[in-house]
């Protein structure tokens, strides 16, 4: 489904329709994005863990967009599931349609304000810093090797290989003796060897990607301060996270046997500009 048909005002309730905030939407959308915690040994008892359906959230959620309800928090959720399964390119779309929706309906988009509080109309922001960054961080293959031995490396991977490094070099330079890695720790020298592998186009597409997406968080950015003046919302974490992606791609590329040409910076963002809608 399009951002533009997202985008269609709804026949009922006025162009945003009715909050869904006690409807079964919001039980069903959470429901199937729920996933039990994989780090948590298991009991004897115990069934099969949980995971999420991020292709039914995205089926809930468009659904809900579409002919219930314009809301904040139903968007967020379709990013989180967007960017689960299409990684960075998911990314720019659900910070494309959140803009979209805000620009385009947000005298009426749900949630609104209680008495006044727009602390009730912020937290879907909030939430999408926090599980966005989640996602990006935890769910997204950043850097995806080839042949036999490829592995698919995400930034919460690479950040904990890198660490593990520098502990490393600490414990040598303070005489302690070498710990070996554990048999299921990446280490930096073997997701540096993934990186060597993914072919130069893949990696500069992805760095593209994640390149636009800060910009469109940067206009997001902006739109809320002219929405929201005096205290508007900010995916910080997000953008941070984003970033150190950004900065690890950049690394691989700079780094690959096959690079040759000029990384690419990122374009300027004019003063309010709204991501094309698809």
């Amino acid at each position: 489904m399009t951002i533009a048909t997202l985008l269609d005002p709804l026949e009922q309730g006025g162009p945003c329709g009715a909050p869904l905030l006690h409807e079964p939407e919001y039980d069903a959308i959470a429901l199937a994005r729920h996933e039990d915690d994989t780090s948590l040994p298991l009991g004897v008892w115990t069934g099969v863990q949980k995971r999420a359906d991020w292709h039914e959230v995205v089926r809930l959620c468009e659904e809900a967009l579409r002919r219930r309800s314009k809301d904040i928090q139903v968007a967020a959720w379709l990013g989180e599931a967007w960017i689960s399964l299409d990684g960075l390119a998911g990314g720019l779309r659900a910070t494309t349609l959140l803009h979209a929706l805000c620009e385009a309906f947000w005298p009426a988009l749900h949630p609104l304000p209680r008495d006044g509080d727009q602390d009730f109309r912020t937290a879907p922001f909030d939430w999408a810093d926090q599980h966005w960054h989640e996602a990006l961080l935890l769910r997204v293959p950043l850097v995806q090797g080839t042949g036999p031995e490829a592995q698919a490396i995400t930034l919460g991977q690479w950040r904990a290989a890198l660490a593990a490094e520098n502990e490393g070099r600490k414990e040598k330079s303070g005489g302690r003796q070498d710990r070996p890695p554990r048999v299921d720790q990446l280490t930096h020298a073997q997701a540096l060897a993934q990186a060597a592998t993914m072919p130069v186009p893949a990696c500069r597409a992805a760095l593209e990607a994640a390149t636009a997406w800060s910009a469109a968080l940067t206009g997001l950015h902006v739109l809320l301060d002219r929405l929201l003046p005096g205290a508007p919302p900010r995916l910080r974490r997000l953008c941070e996270t984003l970033a150190e992606a950004e900065q690890v791609l950049r690394l691989c590329l700079q780094q690959h046997p096959g690079y040759s040409d000029a990384v690419p910076e990122a374009p300027p963002v004019p003063a309010e500009a709204a991501p094309a809608v698809a």
